[in-house]
């Protein structure tokens, strides 16, 4: 599996070990949550606040026929940097450090490393992942996808769900792409054409706790999409954050 790839899976799935009071919410399919009530103060004022986390996870990767288990710990300095430990059959395998500019990762098992940019994951995957929206998906957090110039979510128009918040945006935009390979297209030995991009971020979030539920997004023209759960929600002194 490709370095990078290796790398993102491990970030974005990964399990907190905690034990703590846990958060229910009771279904009600005849009733649907009107998001008219939701404002952008209530998420920002329910967001989990830290200067620095510390948190120890377990993850299992699978590809093919083959699955590796891992198990590590997690540090973030807010909006600075990540690290991350990981560790397999108690033999520490690999470093991951990333900054808001740089993504460095040594792989101890058998010795290598990557060091280079963080749009490194952005050109691997052909999505824009950065520092922020990393950082926010670990920590349960709001982020706006695309980025927007003014953070509201005046934008996003309301979803149904019976009972979570669900909110989502559609973004349109024009760009150039190589199409002759999927169309035979071309026009005098030019296959460059224009073409609507349909971008969606779908947000669900918990009532009265205002913490983010799930996180769907999806590109039409590219046939991408992501989709994260946030299950279990414990009560961390006084703060909740997902099991």
């Amino acid at each position: 599996m490709n370095i990078v790839k290796k790398i993102l899976i491990i970030l974005l799935i990964f399990f907190i070990a905690t034990a703590c009071k846990t958060f229910f919410i009771p279904s009600d399919e005849n009733i649907n949550i009107k998001s008219d009530k939701l404002s952008f103060d209530n998420i920002l004022q329910n967001e989990f606040k830290y200067k620095n986390l510390s948190v120890r996870f377990a993850a299992e990767i699978s590809s093919g026929e083959t699955s590796e288990s891992f198990r590590g710990n997690l540090r973030i300095k807010k909006d600075s940097i990540i690290w991350m430990s990981v560790r397999s059959f108690s033999i520490e395998g690999a470093r991951i450090v990333i900054t808001q500019d740089s993504l460095k990762f040594i792989n101890r098992m058998n010795n290598t490393y990557f060091i280079g940019d963080i749009s490194a994951l952005s050109k691997r995957f052909d999505i824009e992942f950065d520092y922020n929206i990393l950082q926010s998906l670990m920590t349960n957090s709001f982020f706006f996808y695309p980025p927007i110039e003014n953070d509201d979510i005046s934008s996003y128009s309301t979803c149904h769900d019976s009972i979570l918040y669900c909110i989502n945006r559609i973004i349109q935009r024009d760009y150039v792409k190589l199409y002759d390979e999927m169309n035979n297209y071309k026009e005098n030995d030019n296959p460059d054409i224009e073409i609507n991009d349909f971008i969606l971020q779908k947000i669900k979030i918990y009532p009265e706790i205002y913490r983010i539920a799930e996180v769907y997004m999806e590109n039409n023209i590219r046939n991408q999409s992501l989709n994260i759960k946030y299950n279990k929600m414990f009560k961390v002194d006084d703060q909740y954050f997902p099991k």
